[in-house]
């Protein structure tokens, strides 16, 4: 059989109040907030049926582009986890849409990352004096930090005893920058009056890269000899989203009023092409 490019457009439609809170804080997740590592694939295939063809089935393949380990979650567009995985640097996986647990005939599927531990090596930082309170288990203190970026992980120290994470839990305000260190759980904790140092991170969000792959006669990123036809497409990250919707940035587009919007520069159905497009509404 003569193998040929399936002629597949893929768009991804989403409503334009996705993306109020698109920064999220670290180890967020689901469609609503997928946090800014998010990839999002409109239309992952298994048996599917597409401009007439039969038999498609998909792949997607998921790469850590960082120098350090990523922690990987793919859900269905609903946020239901499909799988997970820790990727080391430079690492990629593939998974075909029957491994993912995809049902026939196919769902759009969401990728994103979480770092697998925060290194100060990339992270940037900044410390703060905290005086232990008498009576409560509270300290708290107002921080500098700009409104679009987020804390990710704290540290606290006295006369250079560095306490165990255990011993307590820590919270930060956005909207009125305050960091709270809770002295609650057991183990060690400065004494009333004591002047003690937190030092907060700042890090920015892991980067992956994914690509889709679909395939008729058989299944699976590589293609063989009994593969009749192939094609697929990029992942779309969720700044493209953001830059869609002019949430995040407002960048004038002329009669479309800030809506969100793809372009789809060809769709056919003549010389024995056909297109088919899907649109994936991921928020909930």
């Amino acid at each position: 059989m003569r193998k040929r490019l399936l002629n597949l457009a893929v768009a991804l439609g989403l409503v334009t109040g996705l993306f109020v809170g698109a920064i999220a804080p670290a180890g967020a997740s689901g469609p609503e907030i997928p946090g800014p590592s998010a990839l999002f694939f409109p239309w992952v295939p298994n048996n599917d049926t597409i401009a007439g063809i039969e038999g498609i089935n998909g792949s997607v393949t998921i790469q850590n582009v960082e120098p350090y380990p990523v922690d990987v979650t793919i859900t269905d567009a609903s946020g239901n986890e499909l799988t997970s995985i820790t990727l080391n640097p430079r690492a990629s996986q593939t998974w075909t849409a029957e491994k993912l647990g995809i049902a026939e005939p196919g769902s759009g599927v969401i990728a994103f990352a979480e770092w697998t531990s925060l290194g100060e090596s990339f992270c940037t930082s900044n410390t703060a004096t905290f005086i232990r309170q008498l009576g409560g288990t509270v300290d708290s203190q107002t921080i500098s930090l700009p409104p679009w970026e987020t804390l990710d992980a704290v540290k606290v120290e006295l006369n250079g005893f560095v306490f165990p994470a255990s011993s307590y839990t820590w919270q930060f305000n956005p909207n009125t920058g305050t960091l709270s260190i809770d002295w609650s759980p057991d183990g060690p904790e400065p004494g009333e009056f004591a002047a003690y140092t937190v030092t907060y991170y700042v890090c920015p969000p892991p980067r992956i890269a994914g690509v889709e792959k679909h395939t008729v006669g058989t299944a699976g990123a590589r293609t063989t000899s009994a593969t009749e036809a192939v094609d697929g497409y990029t992942a779309v990250p969720l700044a493209d989203l953001a830059l869609a919707s002019d949430v995040l940035w407002s960048i004038p587009q002329s009669g479309l009023e800030n809506q969100s919007r793809w372009v789809l520069p060809i769709v056919q159905t003549n010389n024995g092409w056909n297109t088919e497009f899907f649109i994936t509404n991921v928020s909930g």
